[in-house]
């Protein structure tokens, strides 16, 4: 259940130069955001989970999107 959470900390780490300050809070202040709607709709910590989970996907193809061919 914490490999999402690891992996965001870990791309955020490496694309911390790319995205820059600003991208970098973003990106924190939307986390925050998601694990707040999460506590305070009722739903599960596994439907916030999933979604930092799809969160890391768009911030690996941000990072690594001109290395990835994607058809």
């Amino acid at each position: 259940m914490a490999v999402p959470l690891l992996a965001f900390w870990a791309i955020l780490w490496v694309a911390r130069e790319e995205l820059g300050f600003k991208g970098v809070v973003f990106c924190l202040l939307l986390s925050a955001v998601l694990f707040a709607a999460c506590l305070v709709l009722g739903i599960s910590l596994y439907v916030f989970i999933a979604l930092q989970a799809l969160f890391d996907i768009i911030l690996f193809l941000v990072l690594f999107g001109h290395d990835i061919r994607i058809r």
